[in-house]
């Protein structure tokens, strides 16, 4: 089974046992990797959320159910809690746009085998991606993309600092994402009726005059459609005076708004950075399982014109999957380790459930 995703073209690798796993990941080690078992194929990653929408139809806001749930429980939570809501409200069953991973390989093969006889799948995500917690521990229960669609500035500026890092560390792909984005403005834009030809921006990979210049011409055209659409972007004295970093924010925050007047049905966010969240430990559960979570960025709206229900959101971009095709006999491996129902959720259930377990397979 291939896959195509942003990063290119990916081919399953298929594994029969933990040997092999594990020579698998000499090639993806956990610091610069994390990782997500799934024990059934999905052809994209999607959170709770929005495949529930699939499933239901119509998309139902889970925001207002998040909101309505902390009006209800709100007097009986600490600070942590209340800081960190969005992720509160994913571990006690209420859909949301948050997708659980792991920096433990072998934790994710656990889910991916757990309740399956043949076949589990293992998704590898790199670690190209900026950390939004600041962000949203500042608004817990707010989606990303709609503080960008208000003008909050102190999100547009952590965001745009972010992305200086995000430059520096990672200028390949970077460029990539900057090169999507100015593809999706003129392609879903195009040249308005007034102000700035957004034509004219550059793609990076496509120049044909040399860096300063590139650089400088999409500076210009940044400034006029910030000035359009007043739009401020303040950012970090620390982001280097080359980065391109503020210029390609200032193209997000321009090409979400727009997109949220378009009269067109737009399926895909893309030209956004892979965004991870790590809340402080609210549970043992998360600390046991080394876990925190991908933000699936999202857009909903209802167009005025046509009332069209309008749901964009991000590709989640894994780097590599791996097929594990004799799930039960690899689960069994697994259990030979010690990482079983009793390690990775750590409670007296679990615990309990994986004792009778045992006695079950000695008696027989």
């Amino acid at each position: 089974m291939k896959e195509f995703s942003k990063k290119g073209k990916t081919k399953d690798i298929t594994v029969k046992s933990l040997d092999e796993y594990v020579k698998v990941l000499a090639g993806y080690p956990s610091k610069s990797f994390f990782f997500r078992g799934e024990n059934g194929f999905y052809r994209e990653r999607e959170a709770s959320a929005f495949r529930e929408s699939k499933e239901g139809g119509k998309f139902q806001d889970f925001l207002s159910v998040v909101n309505d749930f902390y009006s209800e429980i709100a007097y009986r939570l600490g600070d942590v809690e209340k800081a960190h809501f969005l992720a509160f409200s994913q571990h006690h069953g209420i859909p949301t746009n948050l997708i659980d991973v792991s920096t433990s390989p072998l934790f994710a093969l656990y889910f991916a085998c757990y309740g399956k006889e043949s076949e589990g799948y293992v998704y590898m995500f790199d670690d190209e991606f900026i950390d939004i917690t600041s962000i949203m521990v500042n608004n817990p229960k707010e989606n990303f993309v709609s503080l960008i669609l208000e003008n909050d500035e102190i999100a547009i500026a952590e965001f745009c600092n972010k992305m200086c890092r995000f430059e520096e560390n990672h200028q390949t792909r970077f460029f990539e994402l900057f090169d999507c984005l100015i593809s999706d403005i003129k392609h879903l834009i195009g040249k308005p009726l007034f102000g700035t030809d957004v034509t004219k921006l550059k793609q990076y990979k496509r120049k044909r005059i040399n860096d300063d210049e590139w650089r400088f011409h999409n500076i210009e055209i940044a400034m006029k459609i910030g000035q359009e659409e007043n739009l401020q972007i303040k950012y970090n004295a620390r982001c280097d005076f080359n980065s391109m970093a503020p210029t390609y924010t200032t193209l997000v925050v321009y090409l979400l708004k727009k997109l949220h007047e378009y009269t067109e049905y737009v399926y895909w966010l893309n030209g956004l950075p892979s965004m991870i969240y790590k809340p402080d430990i609210l549970f043992e559960r998360a600390r046991l399982q080394r876990g925190f979570f991908i933000v699936q960025a999202f857009m909903h709206h209802t167009e005025p014109m046509y009332e069209v229900d309008v749901l964009a959101r991000q590709r989640v971009v894994y780097r590599q999957r791996v097929k594990i095709s004799s799930a039960s006999k690899v689960l069994q491996e697994l259990n030979n380790i010690g990482v079983n129902r009793a390690s990775i959720f750590g409670d007296f259930d679990n615990i309990a459930m994986h004792m009778v377990g045992k006695s079950r397979m000695v008696t027989q």
